[in-house]
């Protein structure tokens, strides 16, 4: 495999982990085929070095052993200039639906801005980017965790929609009220994520990516809603590890 031409190609970090999640090889498997460091291959996945040449060689060669055609680069043409624009960020946790404990919030909101850095970039560039989470009932442990984590907290009178919610059943409602009205300002210019492992929330998503909003989806590894991943494309959608989930009643 030859070099890349200098400004007509970039490198794709997200390419190299859809084929490691295909393969189902995890980084110490990958690395150890490719004779690289585990480290070394965290690095190519977050984009923060690219591999060289000879390293894409051996990707490409153990991809065609496990039939599977790889795509390290997206020609610069190819990305729609309004991608490279946008300049708001909102980020909705449907928080009930997640079914995790107050006290793995820390561990989830770490998981989040994981995602978000990884599949998304440095949304530090971003101006005033929205964190918001969806608490149902009188939760004031969770409001006050989430708080504590530089999160906003829609609680009860607090949908946008002029009346309170009762049950999480009208979380999707409120969460949907707040995301068209936020994504509607811009929607050329925004990325949206939503954070949930249920919900009807399809029809959301379909009308956000319709209206040029790019839509992202992040769930837990278990339990999520496979209508919603087929309304953002698993090129969208990412899990988040590490979480035991924990049934909660509300």
């Amino acid at each position: 495999m030859g070099p890349v031409k200098a400004g007509k190609y970039e490198y794709r970090p997200e390419s190299l982990v859809g084929l490691r999640e295909k393969l189902r090889f995890t980084q110490v498997k990958m690395a150890e085929l490719l004779g690289v460091r585990p480290n070394t291959l965290s690095r190519w996945e977050t984009g923060s070095t690219i591999p060289d040449a000879d390293s894409l060689a051996a990707i490409y060669s153990v991809a065609m052993e496990h039939a599977v055609q790889p795509h390290f680069f997206q020609q610069w043409e190819s990305t729609p200039t309004r991608q490279k624009e946008r300049h708001r960020l909102a980020v909705m946790l449907d928080y009930p639906n997640m079914r995790v404990s107050a006290h793995q919030l820390s561990q989830l909101d770490d998981r989040i801005m994981e995602a978000i850095e990884r599949r998304i970039g440095n949304y530090d560039k971003i101006s005033n980017p929205v964190f918001k989470a969806f608490v149902g009932g009188y939760d004031s442990l969770t409001r006050n965790a989430l708080q504590q984590l530089d999160w906003r907290v829609a609680q009860h009178a607090d949908t946008g929609l002029g009346f309170p919610w009762t049950s999480t059943s009208d979380l999707p409602i409120s969460v949907a009220a707040q995301a068209r009205s936020y994504c509607g300002e811009d929607p050329t210019g925004t990325t949206f994520v939503l954070v949930t492992n249920d919900g009807d929330y399809s029809s959301l998503l379909h009308d956000l990516k319709r209206k040029q909003v790019l839509v992202y989806l992040f769930t837990l590894e278990q339990g999520y809603n496979q209508h919603l991943v087929a309304a953002v494309g698993k090129k969208k959608w990412a899990r988040l590890p590490g979480i035991n989930t924990t049934f909660i009643g509300l």
